[in-house]
């Protein structure tokens, strides 16, 4: 595969996630998306008419419309083009370069979404769509719909050094490292663009961009990770990871990633910051978070500096290749299997690296392996299934015994992505935030890290209630929207309204006299001006009206995956049962990141793993190959 294709199809998907699942707000798409996926294919007919001329239309997309402007001439589309949208920086992108030139190459609307970007992909065909039925007929745009566009399906088989099986950060910096090396490298991505669950991410990571910045790195390391009753951080690990950060940087810096560094004003250590770029600016502004400013993400920029430079190292990059089986020649891993929608690609390689993110979107391994946070709402990448687990415990890996759902943000839609993609809860901080038994155990005004200390559940989702007064409430986006999807029985939204705090906790099915003396105790803190229980911001303490009415509005923790996996050596290496490496198979990122986090993800340190392991990973995976073939000629009586 070309690798000019690798920068029409950059980036990814939390937000890919949320292009699938966003359904509450997406039906005029996804009723268009099904209908042409049912409908029965034909070739397309060569004699359609139409009147020329340009012609615009709109679609919903994830967060506002998409509009399309398609030319046509007397016989033919001839162009589509993007006009006025606001869809995910590291995500869109792939969509806009391949959709419309699909339509256009093949006269026919029946062309296949982006996988990884569904409701983009149906929005800019259903705009495309309206604009040619404007100048033809809807007879034409049903022809168009039933266009067969053929698929070249046929196997092949390649040869590598390394194939590095996930397209997220941490496998591009994986691919990084081992070209970089003089491996011959191939990337593998199950979806349609590159990026998974870190295109949403922030990029901001506890670093040390020198040697002398190291100790202070691993002190703020494990001060934020300061819960490890249940899950102790390796020390051999997470030293390992510390050790390469300032080479990572030196990275950062000869490749041209924009971050800047901000020092803790508590311990001195030092977070590397991924500057937007301005589609990742525009995106936030059109973010509505209550109290705050939505953040502009720095991971579409990171990922987009990275993969530019995978072109120039020669990086074969393959998307829509799931990693489907290793090759295992008597315990040794020579390469991986791809049964892709295009035919059985055959990958061989003297090292394999699994970076292919977590298993959140598997209901079934969520289920037996992360049983406290099975049932979350998760924003993780869609094509999160826990492939690289299940190939890594086949070949005779273990899991981590620790395994937990990594926090997300509270917000009245967990299908609300756009929200969800910022550290940011989604409510007023005036707000008084009550935990499932009514009562208050968190600073609203805290953050979504710490907040998932406070709210975890063995017996339920991440869930909190949110009550209002009639002044704050307006500030809950959406909130008209909400009282009315409860009040026709929404399957997932719960706000409500009432005349008194006492109704109102008998509507949240909780105990009157509990959430009166909670709200009675806060209003005593606000009179006071300090929260002296949970130390929130004055400026956010408002005594409740004395009168209704009141609000109320259920929270989910939208999850952003589940850290645990499996479990590897400090060289990145898969290990079985006894400690002992897996030959040539090596793991990176969030796939094997138990070993790092204690009981909860604190933030800061998700893109650091997947980066630092990624790098390691390369590392040790060129030269485990280029050991291989040294040994190769070793065993021909050959010299290297």
């Amino acid at each position: 595969m070309k690798n000019k294709l690798l920068l029409l199809l950059l980036s990814a998907s939390i937000l890919a996630s949320c292009q699938n699942d966003n359904a509450d707000k997406k039906e005029e798409v996804k009723s268009e998306e099904n209908s042409q996926e049912n409908s029965e294919q034909k070739q397309p007919t060569t004699d359609i008419a139409y009147k020329e001329g340009e012609y615009k239309a709109v679609a919903q997309g994830v967060d506002g419309d998409v509009e399309v402007i398609v030319k046509l001439g007397k016989d033919k589309i001839e162009s589509i083009e993007i006009g006025e949208e606001n869809e995910t920086s590291g995500i869109c992108e792939a969509v806009y370069e391949t959709i419309p030139k699909a339509i256009v190459d093949n006269q026919s609307l029946a062309i296949d979404n982006v996988s990884g970007a569904t409701i983009t992909s149906a929005a800019v065909k259903t705009a495309a769509a309206k604009a040619i039925e404007e100048g033809s007929s809807k007879e034409v745009v049903d022809a168009l719909k039933k266009a067969l566009v053929p698929v070249d399906v046929k196997d092949e088989e390649f040869d590598y050094d390394v194939v590095v099986a996930g397209g997220g950060f941490s496998g591009i910096v994986s691919a990084y490292r081992a070209a970089s090396n003089g491996a011959k490298v191939a990337l593998i991505e199950k979806n349609g663009l590159l990026g998974g669950t870190s295109i949403t991410a922030s990029g901001n990571m506890l670093a040390a961009p020198t040697e002398a910045d190291k100790e202070t790195m691993k002190t703020g390391w494990l001060n934020r990770s300061w819960a490890q009753d249940l899950n102790p951080i390796d020390m051999e690990m997470l030293d390992a990871l510390i050790d390469v950060s300032p080479k990572l940087m030196q990275v950062y810096d000869e490749i041209g990633v924009d971050y800047r560094t901000e020092p803790s004003e508590k311990d001195g250590s030092i977070t590397v910051k991924i500057n937007p770029n301005e589609k990742s600016k525009k995106n936030a502004e059109a973010i509505t978070i209550p109290s705050k400013k939505a953040n502009a993400k720095g991971a579409p920029n990171l990922i987009t500096t990275f993969v530019k430079k995978l072109e120039d190292l020669g990086v074969d990059i393959y998307i829509n290749t799931p990693a489907t089986e290793l090759i295992n020649d008597d315990g040794v891993i020579k390469g991986v299997i791809s049964d892709s929608k295009t035919g059985k690609k055959t990958f061989n390689a003297d090292a394999v690296v699994l970076a292919t993110g977590d298993y959140a979107r598997n209901p079934e391994m969520d289920k037996e392996y992360n049983k406290r946070g099975a049932g979350e709402y998760s924003a993780s990448a869609i094509g999160n299934t826990g492939d690289g687990h299940k190939l890594a415990l086949e070949a005779g890996g273990v899991m981590n015994p620790f395994q937990e759902s990594m926090s997300g943000v509270f917000n009245a839609n967990p299908h609300d992505y756009p929200m969800v993609g910022d550290p940011t809860n989604g409510y007023p901080f005036e707000a008084i935030l009550l935990n499932m038994e009514g009562k208050r155990v968190f600073k609203e005004d805290g953050g979504s890290h710490p907040q998932k200390f406070e709210f975890v559940r063995e017996d339920g989702q991440n869930t909190a209630w949110a009550i209002m007064d009639s002044e704050i409430a307006p500030n809950l986006p959406h909130l008209e929207e909400y009282l009315e999807k409860t009040a026709n029985n929404d399957k997932i939204i719960r706000v409500y309204k009432a005349d008194t705090i006492e109704e109102l906790a008998k509507l949240m099915e909780l105990d009157p006299e509990v959430v009166k003396k909670e709200v009675d105790r806060y209003n005593e803190l606000a009179k006071a001006g300090e929260d002296t229980d949970f130390g929130k911001d004055p400026k956010f303490l408002k005594e409740f009206k004395a009168e209704g009415p009141y609000y109320a509005a259920l929270m989910y923790d939208a999850t952003r995956g589940v850290f645990g996996g499996i479990k590897t050596s400090p060289r990145a290496e898969v290990v079985d049962k006894d400690g002992h490496a897996i030959p040539g198979l090596y793991a990176s990122g969030v796939i094997s990141s138990g070993q790092f986090f204690g009981d909860f993800y604190p933030g800061r340190q998700a893109i650091g793993v997947a980066g630092y392991m990624g790098y390691i990973a390369g590392e040790n995976a060129s030269a485990f190959a280029d050991e291989s073939v040294a040994n190769d000629f070793a065993d021909k009586g050959d010299k290297k």
